[in-house]
């Protein structure tokens, strides 16, 4: 099935008529600082409509849009992942028609079923579309009421609760294991679980807290939040799987594997980047979300807040002046920095804010300076997937040159179109009302529509961001239009009337996945 194409107004390729001259770095008065930022918020929502262009014209219906072949791929489920995962972002640019669109998309979703069979992740499922759904139902609920007619939105919003209900129901079956940690791999037409499935992530068993118990506030009925909850106990109580193994290297720093059998750990080593990340990140976010309910979980973010602090900076080589966040096995760090970890920055500042701590918020700063020092020095502008801190040794001849003026080596060059470092932009930007992060995020897309955007519509991920104008990714994944465009957007709307933001007390928590839920007590 695919929709008829909306008649887009602001096409991205207009904008040579705004010529990047325009947009200049200097002080502007507060009159040209208003219009330069309506200049650029027109530019990201131009962005988003050069990608559902794309993804409406060849991807309609599936998860990805392949932007290169001008195809499609179902990497989630089958359920139009792009559709549901930006339908806020497209409720908070203020894009009726899209949002109608995407609304009847959802209309027509069987989530007890998937296309082919395919493995079904508990953890991308709940933040991408479980999270998009209770996000769009809570903003057309609340400050984008004016968005749709009255009786469309009352339609829409008894629609959002249904199938958030329909697809928690189909995923519950995902904890009835002995420890209530659930399976992550679901094969969701038979209501089983892969075979060789026995064991799971950090971020996987720890990063469904929010969502959940957003579904059981909003439906009034506490089973989402208790099967969560069952998991997060052994998270907040952590066991070895052995005498021999120690459970947390660094006081409220924990290991990344654990025993879907047991519950217990079977390692010690981890970090804020890949398969632990979001667990440290909600264990903030959620006591926001109902401190009433959560405040053991603010005291367990502070403790792994001080420990990284104490134990996981890392400086490049050469500069004690840039801080980034290191990893940790068992009780040695190195000085393994990814893009991923890069919201670290974002979720400290937010902390320290919340808390009223300056240490904390200082250090965010820091980490979200580092992470656009990681950006500047590449040749396109864009920070790569992972890196390493003061690595010298095992340099090659290619690498010699950067690495000797960086400080660091770069072991994964692709930018994959990652929101982490403009998310930490935005957070830096709201929380400080400094405009140097709204300055790096307009360089950050800049960069993105020079090397990502894709002609024929959508953009694509780039395979090394040290060559300029090189190899394409061909995939746009959803957090493309879901997260990335949204907190560029957000950034330069702010200040300027928007109707949400990561205050808490403007009455609003982010998930991982960059959706807006409100606040509950």
């Amino acid at each position: 099935m695919r929709l008829p194409l909306l008649s887009l107004s602001l096409t991205l390729h207009l904008l040579p008529v705004f010529s990047f001259s325009l947009f200049s770095r200097s002080e502007p008065d507060p009159v040209t600082n208003h219009t330069l930022n309506a200049l650029r918020k027109s530019a990201i929502i131009s962005a988003f409509n050069h990608s559902w262009t794309g993804y409406t014209t060849y991807a309609w219906g599936h998860d990805d849009l392949l932007p290169l072949s001008q195809s499609f791929s179902d990497s989630r489920n089958g359920w139009g992942a792009t559709i549901i995962d930006s339908l806020d972002t497209a409720i908070i640019m203020n894009l009726p028609s899209i949002v109608w669109q995407q609304l009847a998309w959802i209309k027509t979703v069987d989530f007890t079923q998937t296309k082919d069979d395919e493995d079904v992740s508990l953890f991308e499922t709940t933040i991408r579309y479980l999270g998009g759904m209770l996000a769009a139902h809570d903003l057309l609920e609340g400050p984008y009421n004016d968005l749709l007619p009255a009786a469309e939105r009352e339609y829409a919003l008894t629609l959002l609760k249904l199938q958030s209900k329909s697809l928690a129901d189909s995923l519950s079956y995902a904890f009835s294991t002995p420890s209530c940690i659930p399976h992550n791999h679901l094969k969701l037409n038979h209501q089983s679980w892969l075979r060789t499935d026995r064991t799971t992530m950090l971020a996987q068993a720890g990063t469904l807290l929010l969502e959940w118990t957003r579904l059981s506030d909003l439906l009034s009925l506490l089973t989402y939040t208790n099967l969560t909850l069952a998991a997060e106990s052994h998270l907040l109580n952590p066991v070895p799987i052995n005498a021999n193994l120690t459970v947390e290297p660094f006081p409220g720093l924990l290991g990344t594997t654990l025993s879907i059998r047991s519950g217990k750990f079977l390692n010690a080593h981890g970090g804020w980047g890949a398969e632990t990340d979001s667990y440290y990140e909600y264990l903030l976010k959620t006591s926001l979300y109902s401190p009433s309910r959560f405040p053991h979980l603010q005291e367990k973010w502070m403790q792994a807040v001080d420990s990284s602090i104490h134990h996981l900076l890392a400086h490049p080589s050469g500069h004690p002046e840039v801080t980034m966040l290191g990893q940790y096995y068992k009780n040695e760090t190195d000085g393994q920095g990814s893009h991923l970890a890069c919201f670290a920055g974002g979720n400290w500042i937010l902390g320290g804010y919340a808390l009223k701590n300056n240490t904390i918020l200082d250090y965010g700063e820091k980490l979200t300076e580092g992470c656009h020092y990681a950006s500047l020095a590449t040749k396109t502008g864009l920070a790569p997937e992972q890196w390493l801190v003061d690595a010298q040794t095992h340099v090659s001849p290619r690498e010699a040159a950067f690495v000797k003026a960086s400080g660091f080596r770069i072991t994964n060059p692709s930018y994959s179109l990652r929101p982490e470092i403009v998310e930490s932009y935005y957070y830096g930007l709201v929380l400080t009302g400094k405009e140097k992060y709204r300055e790096w995020a307009w360089e950050a897309f800049q960069s993105m529509e020079k090397e990502c955007k894709v002609a024929t519509g959508g953009y694509a991920g780039i395979e090394d961001v040290n060559i300029v104008g090189g190899m394409g990714m061909d995939i746009m994944e959803s957090f493309w239009m879901g997260e990335t465009l949204k907190y560029l957007f957000l950034i330069f709307e702010y200040g300027d009337g928007e109707r949400v933001s990561v205050k808490p007390e403007d009455g609003w928590v982010f998930t991982t996945e960059a959706h807006p839920l409100k606040i509950v007590g």
